[in-house]
């Protein structure tokens, strides 16, 4: 999005909201109190809508289970005279 559509953008959210969400300077934009509370609720506001997204498709999906694994280490000279019946499996080096 380049800086003049973002600028129209929120020129125009301002505008509806009737209050300023940035304090409009030479230097760099900052937000005013009233924008700060503005940007935490609007963080709030998309992080719920990701959830209800993510919360359908897993009624769609079905349930998902988690699997973890892990590994031990296992001496390489304990592998190497391994004498179980899958012998032909085994690592050997």
């Amino acid at each position: 999005m380049s800086q003049p559509t973002l600028s129209k953008q929120i020129f125009r959210l301002e505008q509806s909201s009737g209050f300023r969400i940035f304090e409009h300077n030479h230097q760099a934009p900052e937000l005013t109190p009233a924008g700060q509370v503005f940007i935490a609720e609007a963080r709030e506001v998309i992080f719920h809508a990701e959830r209800a997204l993510l919360s359908a498709r897993a009624v769609i999906d079905g349930p998902t289970e988690i699997l973890n694994v892990a590994s031990l280490p296992i001496p390489i000279r304990s592998l190497s005279r391994c004498s179980c019946p899958y012998n032909s499996h085994c690592f050997r080096p």
